[in-house]
């Protein structure tokens, strides 16, 4: 997980970049390990929202990887739900990272807010440049 939060800038958003998942929607340990993550950044910070990201990628399955997700958090935290918002639109890092910043100005109006990435360890540095543009 890349953390780009300043401690004196809050609230928080963690965007949690999806990666796969089975027809049936359940995550892979990837996926599950991020949303893990996530969680616990959740906890240690405090955040105002949960992104998660990920669009319906399989051609066996109307499940998307967010709605996924949604559903692994609100298995174990159903008080989350109302701090999860889903993007559906992107497909690569690139539009995980344009439109999770459409949808916070578009719902906060916040311009550049504080993030937290949850991805994986050979992924943070990637998704921290290409969030960082």
């Amino acid at each position: 997980m890349t953390d780009s939060l300043d401690k004196n800038h809050y609230p928080a958003f963690i965007i949690v970049l999806g990666h796969l998942m089975d027809k049936a929607g359940v995550l892979n340990d990837e996926t599950s390990r991020r949303v893990a993550s996530a969680l616990d950044a959740d906890y240690k910070y405090a955040a105002e929202a949960l992104v998660l990201c990920g669009w319906a990628y399989r051609p066996d399955s109307n499940v998307t990887i967010a709605d996924a997700m949604r559903r692994h958090i609100l298995g174990t935290r159903p008080d989350l739900s109302p701090k999860l918002f889903l993007q559906h639109l992107s497909r690569d890092t690139v539009g995980d990272a344009f439109f999770s910043r459409v949808l916070l100005e578009c719902v906060y109006g916040i311009a550049c807010p504080s993030i937290i990435i949850a991805t994986s360890d050979y992924h943070s540095q990637r998704s921290l440049e290409i969030f960082s543009m």
